[in-house]
């Protein structure tokens, strides 16, 4: 947007970028850089579904779900890592924050108050036992 207390209703494009991206689909976007015709200030316009950060919002929707759902910061990095979307812990915990600034009282113990399940797991771990190639 144009500067604050600017009101001005005509924008040059300016310029063209590709931006990469972080995304199970896409590897980059279009981004538009406009001049205000009024005050002269520059903004940029993204698609839907990116803004300024290289995290599509479908990612980090996606990390925030997987962190209700109960895995930690660093289980949903691995999670979609394998799934062939590289994202650290650290921006998925600034998923998680940026999500409870937004929604009161989104915390993981409100949210699955009243709900117990068995312990469920998965072992990543392998064993060579005696060299006889059983990993």
């Amino acid at each position: 947007m144009p500067r604050d207390g600017c009101k001005g209703k005509r924008f040059y494009p300016r310029q063209e970028v590709e931006k990469k991206l972080v995304d199970g689909t896409y590897s980059n976007v279009k981004v538009w850089r406009y001049e205000c015709a009024n005050c002269g200030g520059t903004f940029r316009a993204y698609p839907k579904g990116v803004g300024c950060q290289h995290i599509s919002h479908r990612v980090l929707g996606l990390a925030v779900m997987l962190y209700i759902l109960g895995l930690s910061y660093d289980a949903v990095a691995i999670v979609l890592s394998a799934l062939g979307i590289g994202i650290g812990k650290t921006s998925v915990h600034r998923a998680v924050q940026a999500a409870a600034q937004k929604i009161p009282g989104m915390k993981r113990k409100e949210l699955l108050k009243g709900y117990k399940t068995g312990a469920v797991g998965a072992d990543v771990t392998s064993v060579c036992l005696m060299g006889n190639g059983y990993c």
